[in-house]
């Protein structure tokens, strides 16, 4: 009996032990959620304070992610069927942009959004970089060296693809503080290998992913690792560009699985997008838990449409990556931030272009100091104030093939979804894929909207109303013939004014040979 009792109350003991322990924890964690909730507070209200005074806030912190290949039928706002709940929260909390356009490849969208500039003024406007057979000119000035002269510390995550033959040209010679990522236009996302050279860096060393980790969640980690070590004093511009969702097509089975009904490059591809919403919402996380999101900008941007041949969609616009057309051009865009936006939970319909970012996170960050002669238009009044558009033109591409847009009208040259140009092979779009790289191609997930194969423009000139036919169904260029001739002038200014296409350095039989993607055969 005594035994018993003693048990009894031992156990009567432990319980009490554990209550307390557990009270324990329960308090402290109260505790770091009230300071932190304090400190935001504070935080928040310094910067409406410094408002309504009329002085300057400090500089916000900048992140900046880029999307690769994503289509814009691939995120749960224009498709349901998609699961993106941490990028749907940021675009629904923030502001949407309906208009925003890039570059049909990313080479050339990537060289817009760090130099300011169209990429026929810097000679990249035809194709990509190909084993950093050429490189982005060194005469421009990037985004990370102009905000460094501002304070901010730099950082890059992700896919380069702007040249590496000469070390000047990679990103920790061009402003960054440090780097992390790969140099090359693609890999296997868990080997770091395109064909047989491994290409995964830290800086300008060679980084062993022993492990090889799914290079989405490895680039998050290092994201992450940046923010937690980052003091929040320093403004902060983080530039993401995330290896996905380009090809291959590889994910982890968890995230596959959410799509198991789906065809197997489909799935395999929306498991990838939802892959890399999870690690968004990880690196978004971390910028709350350090007070960073309180003054910060977050961008999320697709370099270029989607590629249906590997899983992406641009329903219901038309085309694909490699074309003209708006579905190979217009971009997923969304501006987030709790403090910096006046107009939130909205949706603008004002023109944006790749090249309009550089001088709008300068002006963001405080600068007055931004390149007249530069194509990128300053648009901080237009994001945060709600300011009138300020942009009403758009230069999709010259040359070859050539597309420009004056406010409601695009003028097309030649075959938006076939010839590459004048300067490099003709894309291999022959039979079903040139019909699908002029055409409606409705992904599977969609629904009973069924797939419509467009025709090229029948004639040297295609011109469509994008108020009135967004999906440029009918070509209105025989009724409008005044407003063809003044688009083409137009078209010829910018032809006047590119610059020569850059040439190729092939890599040296010496650097070929190696089984790592290194800089170097240009500096010889």
């Amino acid at each position: 009996m005594c035994c018993a009792f003693s048990q009894a109350h031992d156990e009567n003991d432990t319980m009490k032990s554990k209550i307390k322990v557990l009270f324990v924890i329960i308090t402290v964690a109260s505790l770091v959620v009230t300071v932190l909730t304090l400190y935001r507070f504070h935080t928040q209200l310094r910067l409406l304070t410094l408002k309504l005074s009329g002085q300057n806030p400090p500089p916000p912190h900048i992140v900046f992610i880029v999307a690769d290949d994503l289509g814009w039928s691939d995120v749960s706002w224009h498709n349901p069927n998609i699961i993106t709940p941490n990028l749907e929260k940021l675009a629904r909390s923030g502001l949407i942009l309906n208009y925003s356009y890039v570059a049909p490849r990313c080479s050339p969208t990537r060289a817009s959004l760090l130099t300011g500039y169209y990429p026929h003024r810097i000679g990249l406007q035809y194709q990509v970089i190909n084993y950093g057979d050429r490189s982005l000119p060194l005469t421009f000035d990037l985004l990370p060296r102009k905000l460094k002269d501002l304070g901010y510390a730099t950082h890059m995550v992700g896919k380069w693809h702007l040249g590496l033959c000469s070390w000047k040209h990679t990103p920790t010679y061009r402003g960054f503080d440090s780097f992390f990522g790969y140099y090359s236009g693609r890999e296997d996302y868990y080997t770091h290998c395109i064909g047989n050279k491994y290409d995964l860096n830290f800086n300008t060393d060679v980084f062993n992913d022993t492990k090889q980790q799914y290079s989405t969640f490895l680039f998050r980690d290092r994201a992450v690792e940046i923010i937690n070590e980052h003091d929040p004093s320093v403004p902060l511009f983080l530039y993401l560009p995330f290896q996905a969702v380009h090809g291959s097509l590889t994910v982890p089975r968890e995230y596959s699985k959410m799509y198991s009904h789906l065809h197997h490059d489909r799935a395999t591809y929306s498991g990838m997008v939802t892959a890399m919403d999870k690690a968004i919402g990880d690196v978004v996380n971390a910028l709350e838990q350090r007070g960073l999101s309180d003054n910060m900008l977050l961008v999320f941007l697709s370099d270029n449409g989607g590629r249906p041949i590997k899983g992406g969609y641009n329903w219901p616009l038309r085309g694909i990556k490699n074309t003209l057309w708006e579905g190979g051009t217009r971009a997923v865009n969304f501006v987030y931030s709790k403090t910096l936006l006046k107009e939130t939970s909205s949706v603008s319909n004002h023109l944006m272009n790749a090249a309009d970012w550089f001088p709008t996170f300068l002006a963001a960050a405080g600068s007055k100091d931004v390149d007249l002669d530069m194509d990128g238009v300053n648009q901080w009044d237009v994001i945060s104030k709600g300011a009138k558009p300020v942009r009403s033109e758009h230069v999709y591409n010259i040359e070859g093939r050539a597309a420009i847009r004056v406010g409601e009208y695009k003028l097309i040259k030649g075959d938006p979804g076939f010839q590459l140009s004048e300067h490099q092979p003709v894309f291999d779009f022959i039979g079903r894929a040139r019909k699908m790289a002029n055409g409606w191609i409705a992904p599977q997930d969609i629904g009973t909207l069924k797939t419509k194969f467009g025709k090229p423009i029948s004639k040297k000139y295609g011109l469509f109303n994008l108020h009135k036919d967004p999906l440029e169904e009918h070509d209105i260029s025989e009724d409008f013939p005044d407003i063809v001739e003044q688009l083409i002038g137009r078209l010829h200014h910018h032809m006047n004014i590119s610059v020569p296409f850059v040439k190729s350095t092939p890599m040296s039989s010496e650097y070929s040979q190696l089984k790592i993607m290194t800089p170097g055969w240009c500096d010889k």
